[in-house]
């Protein structure tokens, strides 16, 4: 009886741990794809001169204590999403 415990707990970990590196192996696919459209668009966009601006809105302040990091705005003083614009001039 605690053989056959211990067997399939064994296989559940494994079960685990193959699921965890197919995720990671998917994650990383992915990543590679925005980093090749990335490198793409700065390419095209570096004939052109480019006009870059910056802005924070308000929001609620999140439960996360991480969350609550990633989003305090030591400038406003308070939690913010951030937002960057990039735009052409207008010709």
């Amino acid at each position: 009886m605690e053989y056959q415990k211990l067997r399939l707990m064994t296989r559940f970990i494994i079960g685990l741990v193959y699921y965890e590196i197919f995720y990671l192996l998917v994650s990383l696919n992915k990543l590679k794809k925005k980093t090749a459209i990335t490198r793409s668009r700065v390419e095209i966009l570096t004939e052109f001169k480019l006009i870059v601006d910056s802005m924070e809105q308000p929001r609620e302040r999140p439960c996360d204590n991480e969350e609550q990091k990633e989003y305090f705005s030591g400038k406003k003083k308070q939690h913010t999403f951030k937002n960057e614009f990039i735009t052409l001039p207008a010709m």
